[in-house]
C-alpha cells in the first residue's frame, strides 16, 4: 500500500481559471485534464464529472457542498483530485469510480486541515482513497471513508512546513478491500482512533515522539484489527482504554526491545 507523502501546489501567477465565492461545475466529459487541472479560487463546491475526471486546484479555505441540490463532487468511473491550499471541509458526499485524491497544502502555522463532517461519505467504487493535510485530519463520528477494493491512505503534517505535529481523529468509520494506513511525519504527532470497520486499519505516525490513543468502543464499531507499527523511531506512547465490560488487549513484539526493562508494577489482565 502506498501513500501520498507530500502536497505542495504550485504557484498560479494570474492564470486562475475561475474565481468566485459559489461554483456548481457540471460536465459529462469531465472537469480539468490530467494534463492541465483546473485552478479556481473559490469558497464553496460542487461538482459532477460524468464519466469524465474531476480534477482541481484551489487557492483558498474551500467546502464541499452546502450551494444547490447538487450533492458534494461525483465521477461514475473517473478519478476525484482536488489540491487545496487552505483548510478543505467535506461537507458532502464524495463519490467516484476511481482514485480519489483530497489534499491540503502545508504552509507554516496551522489551520491546514481536512476534515470530514458527521455523516458524509467519501467513497471510490473501484480504486483508493488519499487524505493528506498539511496539518490536522478529522474524520467525525458518523462518516465514513470506504474504498470496497482498494485501499484507503490518510496523512496528517503533510509536506512538513512547520514544527507542529499533527492530529489525527478517527471518529468515523473506515472499509477497505487492502486496508487502511495512517501517517503522520517527523514531528510529535498524535492519533485518536474511536471506530473502526473493516479492512484492517495501520497506525504508524513515523518520526518524533508520537501518541497513539486508542479508545475501546461502547458499541461494535471496531470491525477489524488495529495495528500500532512506528517505522522512524522516537519515543512513543500507546495507550488503550477499555469499556466497563470485558475487553481483550493483545499486545506483540516483531522483536524484543534493545534494552531490558521492567514493569512499573506487576502486569495485571484486561
Amino acid at each position: 500500500m502506498t501513500g501520498v507523502q507530500t502536497c505542495a501546489l504550485p504557484s498560479y501567477g494570474s492564470s486562475l481559471n475561475l474565481t468566485a465565492g459559489n461554483a456548481i461545475l457540471r460536465a459529462n466529459g469531465g472537469v480539468g485534464s490530467f494534463i492541465n487541472a483546473l485552478d479556481t479560487s473559490v469558497s464553496n463546491l460542487e461538482a459532477s464529472g460524468g464519466s469524465g475526471s474531476v480534477l482541481l486546484d484551489n487557492y483558498r479555505p474551500l467546502t464541499i457542498g452546502q450551494i444547490s441540490g447538487v450533492v458534494g463532487v461525483s465521477t461514475t468511473t473517473g478519478q476525484i483530485r482536488i489540491n487545496n491550499q487552505g483548510s478543505l471541509t467535506i461537507a458532502e458526499n464524495v463519490i467516484g469510480g476511481s482514485l480519489i485524491s483530497l489534499l491540503v497544502g502545508d504552509a507554516a502555522g496551522t489551520g491546514d486541515d481536512l476534515t470530514v463532517q458527521s455523516g458524509v461519505i467519501v467513497r471510490s467504487t473501484s480504486a483508493k482513497i488519499d487524505l493528506a493535510a498539511g496539518d490536522d485530519v478529522y474524520l467525525q463520528g458518523f462518516s465514513l471513508v470506504e474504498a470496497p477494493n482498494g485501499s484507503v491512505f490518510i496523512k496528517g503534517d503533510s509536506a512538513n512546513a512547520d514544527a507542529l505535529g499533527a492530529f489525527i481523529s478517527i471518529d468515523g468509520i473506515i472499509n477497505s478491500k487492502s486496508g487502511a494506513l495512517v501517517n503522520g511525519d517527523s514531528d510529535a504527532d498524535e492519533v485518536l482512533v474511536d471506530a473502526m470497520g473493516t479492512g484492517g486499519l495501520t497506525l504508524d505516525l513515523l518520526g518524533g515522539n508520537d501518541h497513539y490513543r486508542i479508545n475501546y468502543p461502547t458499541s461494535s464499531t471496531f470491525g477489524s484489527t488495529i495495528t500500532v507499527n512506528d517505522s522512524a523511531g522516537g519515543t512513543d506512547l500507546v495507550s488503550v482504554f477499555g469499556t466497563n465490560n470485558p475487553d481483550e488487549l493483545f499486545l506483540t513484539t516483531q522483536a524484543p526491545p534493545t534494552t531490558a526493562t521492567s514493569p512499573a508494577s506487576p502486569p495485571r489482565s484486561c
